[in-house]
């Protein structure tokens, strides 16, 4: 998939809205990209309205993108599991800070609150990297019940 543009909507409803509308404006654009949830939900407006077929991936809530979800025709769309992001969050960073007992090298394990033992483990670019778990998957089949839950 070639890289045509890339638009910033700086986490900014409005902004991320009228973006995503100025990358509608061009034909060759199949597929956008949004990398938070009030630009997703943002994006997913602007592409329901548009009406054209252009697919839209994304992190983002269930319940926040409930109306676009149900109005596709797109067969899945996915979310990343939000919950267990914030249980990881107190235990990554406090650690470090309180009793120096990661560093965040490759290869250290520490405890995840509810989700256990992690390991920091290399990314494709030999950077520090966590998997925290498998992503939500959510479509027009599952999205009431999801969308209770986050």
């Amino acid at each position: 998939m070639p890289l045509i543009e890339i638009a910033y909507g700086d986490d900014d409803a409005t902004k991320s809205y009228t973006e995503t509308q100025y990358l509608l404006q061009n034909d060759a654009i199949k597929t956008i990209i949004v990398p938070t949830t009030i630009g997703l939900s943002s994006a997913a407006k602007a592409l329901k309205e548009s009406g054209k077929d252009v697919n839209l991936i994304g992190l983002g809530f269930p319940s926040e993108l409930s109306e676009y979800i149900k109005k596709t025709e797109r067969a899945t769309d996915c979310t990343y599991g939000i919950r267990p992001i914030s249980a990881t969050l107190p235990p990554t960073r406090l650690k470090p800070l309180t009793k120096n007992e990661i560093t965040g090298s490759i290869g250290e394990t520490f405890t995840a609150g509810s989700l256990g033992e992690k390991t920091i483990t290399a990314d494709k670019d030999n950077a520090s990297e966590i998997i925290l778990g498998d992503p939500i998957m959510f479509d027009r089949t599952n999205i009431d019940s999801l969308s209770d839950i986050y």
